[in-house]
């Protein structure tokens, strides 16, 4: 099986791919990272056919501070045409705020990049990256195993 993880952003905008072996160990396949507009409803359908994908994971935003919400709103646009371009492409797809997949991945909801990194290296070789795209290859983990194991509690 193979996730297509997604981690939206107003400026940057992570992917990672996925594939789980029948345990439901994950292996990195691969990993970019584009800018917002690049992340069109099409362009999700696009990277499902590329990367034969069996489901999408998308990390839905959370509010946190009142002079982010310009950047709050358009990370949520981003993730909306994610989820609805993986309805379109007829995938599965899951979305996680950034505290839960963290929180199920690390133990701690609010997880720094170090310490997922540290996390996913626990599971799969990690290559050479960015938080942008390692944050999308961690909800993508935690979809794969919830899809394989069901709902996984830290």
């Amino acid at each position: 099986m193979r996730v297509l993880g997604i981690d939206p952003g107003s400026a940057h905008v992570g992917v990672a791919v996925l594939e789980f072996d029948d345990r439901g160990a994950p292996t990195w396949v691969d990993a970019e990272e584009v800018k917002p507009d690049v992340a069109t409803m099409p362009w999700v359908g696009e990277q499902v056919i590329v990367y034969q994908a069996d489901l999408v994971a998308v990390e839905t935003p959370v509010p946190r501070a009142a002079f982010a919400l310009r950047q709050l709103i358009e990370t949520a646009r981003v993730a909306e045409r994610m989820l609805c371009g993986a309805d379109n492409a007829g995938v599965e797809r899951m979305e996680f705020t950034s505290y839960e997949w963290r929180k199920r991945l690390t133990g701690a909801s609010n997880a720094k990049d170090a310490v997922i990194k540290f996390a996913l290296e626990a599971h799969m070789a990690v290559p050479r990256s960015n938080s942008h795209k390692r944050d999308a290859a961690g909800v993508a983990v935690i979809a794969g195993w919830e899809r394989f194991f069901g709902r996984m509690a830290a």
